[in-house]
């Protein structure tokens, strides 16, 4: 029996869709248990229970390999009536930032699980 490449090219790409999916369904994970985390932290109240996909973007890892970095947003609040938002950056080596703004009690503290060099200027929240 013979195999041509187009085979082999449509199961590398089936392989790497089921691993993107995979390691993605992983990093909302470690998003969702960060943002909460944060919040508890914070003394603030998680709304929704869940974070939201914003950003895909390839950045390099400890050791200098490109690597996926996903970022998440959720939303907050502090005195359960105004509505902030927050994000979480997760890379694939499992650095997670997240930074809850609270500007009313002019909170801005980080709460960090093995950062790496995260460019946050990029990220910062102007409003």
């Amino acid at each position: 029996m013979v195999l041509s490449w187009g085979i082999f090219v449509l199961l590398g790409i089936g392989v790497f869709v089921v691993w993107f999916w995979q390691d993605s369904l992983g990093c909302r994970e470690r998003a969702n248990q960060t943002a909460a985390a944060a919040c508890e932290n914070l003394q603030l109240q998680f709304l929704d229970g869940t974070v939201a996909f914003a950003r895909l973007s390839l950045a390099r890892g400890k050791h200098g390999w490109l690597q996926f970095k996903r970022t998440y947003v959720f939303d907050y609040t502090a005195e359960g009536i105004t509505r902030h938002k927050g994000f979480v950056v997760v890379q694939a080596d499992s650095n997670v930032l997240s930074i809850p703004q609270c500007p009313e009690r002019r909170v801005a503290r980080n709460v960090a699980f093995s950062i790496d060099a995260i460019e946050m200027s990029h990220y910062s929240n102007t409003s």
